[in-house]
């Protein structure tokens, strides 16, 4: 496979979240919760696609940030 692949994260809005940032919490706070919640952060999703063979490691490395 040649191109381009799209990685992203998204951040479905919950109460709890709308919450954390009505109360301006830390970034790290509304992660943390997102986390809980399911939401993979966009080195996940770029290790997801590791996985599945549709890109390598490297890459996947060099174009997410920890």
């Amino acid at each position: 496979m040649k191109g381009r692949l799209a990685v992203y994260e998204i951040l479905p809005v919950s109460r709890e979240i709308r919450d954390l940032i009505i109360r301006t919490a830390s970034p790290s706070a509304i992660a943390k919760v997102a986390g809980e919640q399911g939401m993979r952060t966009l080195r996940e999703g770029a290790l997801n696609k590791v996985l599945e063979g549709l890109t390598t490691l490297e890459e996947a490395l060099r174009v997410t940030s920890d």
